[in-house]
């Protein structure tokens, strides 16, 4: 028994371990005397804190010793006098007591900062912590351990604090400036961008964030895809198209987002509709020499990454965005994801991937954009674009499975505004 004990906690501690990797750092360089820190440890950290999803994925870190110094006789000082620095003392001490219930924490230092708790410390403590045993062990950190605890976050300060307060630092990116404060859409957002760890542990709220990039496939089906040949669908666009732009934040949008067409579906995209490569490495396009940094931005964010239902989101963002192409991938990508696609763009990787592109729609007729055929049939016309019915009854009736039947549920949106259920029936099976 002991020995099973020592292995399920040995399991346990890792478990903890890597889950641990895949929280984001956020710390909060903040003073006591700050309206502003006041507010925002009130309110919109102590709101994230609330949240499970965001709690499950954060590693907070207050760090309230902004704009401190240690004096000469190992005594410290703070901008807002000694009072401010009696504050400091008493919530390192907070911090200590309740460091391993992150909710609990961000309770007690919201009311710690707010003003409702009083306006003297001793009177903060007695409001905040109904807990005899809390005040006691409190009152006897502040006298005994508070100084090497603060000094512990003063180094953390020194490091990383910046010429305002609130300083927010998610994951070494500074939110805010001096005179736009930080909310908590804007904490989540980052928070969003720069999770890496598995999908399923993603804040649901963070499905609607532009930038996000999932990090690993969705999330097996308990029926198994039928066993038949996929469907090809191939999308030749341009990147300043209106109907194209239209095209990928609706129906294919849709259609790359659904688990169940992601199973049957193989995309061809070519992100180079009337782009000419005039010699090695030289493009022009219709739209000018921004049509073709957006196409080179495309063909990089395609062959970076593959799995197209993970990027769908970033592809829509891309297309509805209509700011300049540096500050449309910054919006729609973010961390190791926006690097890699800067990366690529600045080198011959991009020409050399568009290159390739351009090598395919050039021997293709391309009368309108976007040019889309599913299994080789050419869908829509010139003055007929292309929406979500017609590419998903375009997609089912090419789909053959001789295994089994199959079938497709979606939600539409009927003339009458209500939800109404669309079945598209793939194959009747034979046995």
């Amino acid at each position: 028994m002991i020995k099973l004990i020592t292995v399920l906690v040995a399991v346990f501690a890792a478990v903890a371990a890597v889950e641990g990797d895949y929280r984001m750092p956020v710390k909060v360089i903040f003073r006591a005397f700050c309206s502003a820190c006041k507010w925002f440890i009130s309110d919109p950290i102590f709101m994230l804190l609330q949240d499970d999803e965001f709690r499950a994925v954060t590693d907070i870190q207050y760090v309230p010793a902004a704009a401190m110094t240690e004096t000469a006789t190992g005594g410290v000082t703070c901008y807002g006098g000694k009072e401010e620095c009696e504050g400091h003392l008493w919530m390192a001490c907070i911090l200590d007591r309740f460091k391993t219930s992150p909710k609990i924490t961000g309770i007690h230092m919201a009311c710690f900062e707010s003003d409702e708790s009083g306006y003297t410390w001793q009177g903060k403590v007695a409001y905040c912590f109904s807990d005899a045993a809390d005040v006691a062990a409190l009152t006897e950190c502040k006298a005994n351990q508070a100084l090497p605890l603060l000094r512990e976050l003063m180094v953390v300060a020194k490091a990383n604090e910046g010429p305002w307060q609130p300083y927010t630092i998610v994951d070494d990116i500074v939110l805010g400036s001096a005179t736009v404060g930080v909310s908590l859409d804007m904490v989540k957002d980052e928070i969003c961008r720069h999770f890496n760890g598995p999908a399923e542990l993603l804040p649901a709220y963070c499905m609607n964030v532009a930038g996000v990039v999932l990090r690993t496939p969705p999330p097996v089906t308990a029926t198994d895809p039928p066993a038949a040949e996929k469907v090809t669908v191939q999308v030749v666009w341009r990147a300043y198209c209106p109907a194209c732009q239209w095209f990928f934040s609706h129906p294919f949008y849709q259609v790359l987002s659904d688990a169940a067409f992601q199973a049957i579906v193989d995309i061809e995209l070519y992100p180079s509709g009337s782009t000419k490569e005039t010699s090695p490495g030289v493009f022009t396009c219709t739209g000018g020499a921004s049509e073709c940094a957006g196409h080179l931005y495309m063909s990089c964010a395609l062959r970076l990454f593959p799995q197209l239902h993970d990027v769908a989101a970033n592809f829509k963002c891309m297309e509805e965005s209509s700011d300049t192409w540096d500050r449309r991938m910054a919006a729609c990508f973010s961390g190791p994801g926006l690097e890699k696609i800067k990366a690529c763009f600045g080198s011959d990787e991009s020409k050399r991937y568009l290159h390739d592109y351009v090598a395919v729609t050039s021997t293709m007729d391309t009368p309108w954009m976007p040019y889309i055929k599913v299994n080789g049939k050419v869908q829509g016309t010139a003055t007929t674009g292309v929406g979500y019915d017609m590419l998903t009854k375009a997609i089912c009736d090419a789909y053959d499975s001789e295994v089994w039947s199959w079938r497709l549920y979606h939600e539409c949106d009927s003339t009458a505004g209500e939800s109404a259920e669309r079945l598209c029936t793939v194959g009747e099976g034979t046995g």
